[in-house]
């Protein structure tokens, strides 16, 4: 559910903000994400474990318009 909702609106987060932003942005995300989704098993609540999984879907979607914008314009260069 994450990466569908995140990457419908990546293009104007990248629009507004600039790729190295969002891409910032989405790396501190993924290593969020990824920490709840060791944290959840390991804690046992299933909650946990779902919003990193959520987290995770949600922030690599967000890196892939941003890498695809920054590649052409080193492409362009």
């Amino acid at each position: 559910m994450g990466s569908l909702i995140f990457v419908t609106i990546a293009g104007a987060l990248v629009e507004k903000f600039g790729g190295r932003t969002i891409l910032t942005v989405a790396a501190f995300g993924i290593s969020i994400a990824f920490f709840l989704e060791g944290l959840g098993p390991t804690i046992g609540d299933v909650r946990v474990l779902a919003i990193g999984v959520f987290l995770n879907g949600a922030f690599v979607a967000l890196t892939n318009v941003p890498q695809n914008v920054e590649t052409a314009a080193v492409n362009d260069a």
